[in-house]
């Protein structure tokens, strides 16, 4: 039975081997098993995440040349962007992401973050970039947990640390919980761990949501008895929308 969205042999093949051979991890982000779960955002989308970075915190521009450090392993596709030079999509797209964090006035420097599936990392490094975290924990399965702990020990991250999902403790506190589509794609008795350990023990917390579990027959909750088990979160769309049912939790 698979438990997530990601959780299918042709994706784990090419995380193995990506972990374990240096030739492939060099080219892993255009793997054509690899992009159908990640590094598939495009040039567009890329300028739309651009254009909400600029309205919101054009700061962040000044600091791109620091961000394509996330572009140096794996190869990934890259576009010019005018006045950014080259990036990959997918780069600025985990920029993005720190540009809501920004909006929602929270510091995280000093702080405990914990992170639901977190692909090879990259959103990870690029936090890692802007704040000086007290611990940063990512959770998935065995596989991408190896990847990602390869790839950001390359980028020196420090006070990262890594867990599969049954080796939360039931009352750990965090400051931050973050999930970029990835709890979204867990099956049911994923999500009341993750909600139970994480969630309802963050102070703060950002999740994209994609309601795609159902759709892809992994036995995910639907909408409407996420927004009513996470009662203290606040629900936006996402911008800009990548499905049309897409929206962004905080709290």
């Amino acid at each position: 039975m698979r438990t997530s969205s990601s959780d299918t042999e042709a994706y784990n093949s090419i995380v193995r081997n990506a972990v374990n051979d240096d030739a492939i991890f060099a080219v892993f982000k255009r793997q054509k098993d690899y992009t159908k779960i990640l590094e598939h955002v495009s040039y567009e989308l890329g300028e739309k995440y651009l254009q909400i970075i600029k309205r919101d915190n054009p700061d962040l521009i000044k600091k791109m040349d620091k961000f394509k450090k996330n572009d140096l392993f794996g190869n990934p596709d890259v576009y010019y962007y005018e006045g950014i030079g080259n990036i990959s999509p997918t780069t600025v797209r985990y920029i993005k992401v720190l540009s809501d964090i920004l909006k929602m006035d929270i510091d995280l420097s000093g702080k405990d973050i914990v992170e639901i599936g977190p692909g090879y990392g990259g959103q990870c490094l690029i936090l890692s970039i802007y704040f000086k975290f007290k611990s940063y924990l990512i959770i998935d399965i065995p596989g991408p947990l190896a990847l990602a702990k390869k790839y950001l020990k390359l980028h020196n991250v420090k006070n990262v640390f890594y867990k599969e999902m049954d080796q939360l403790q039931e009352h750990a506190n965090y400051y931050f919980s973050l999930s970029n589509y990835a709890f979204s794609e867990c099956n049911k008795s994923i999500q009341d761990t993750y909600i139970k350990r994480i969630f309802d023990n963050s102070e703060h917390g950002y999740i994209t949501m994609n309601y795609h579990g159902n759709l892809l027959k992994i036995g995910a909750y639907t909408k409407e008895y996420i927004l009513n088990i996470l009662n203290y979160v606040i629900s936006e769309k996402e911008e800009p929308l990548t499905s049309k049912d897409n929206e962004i939790l905080k709290w």
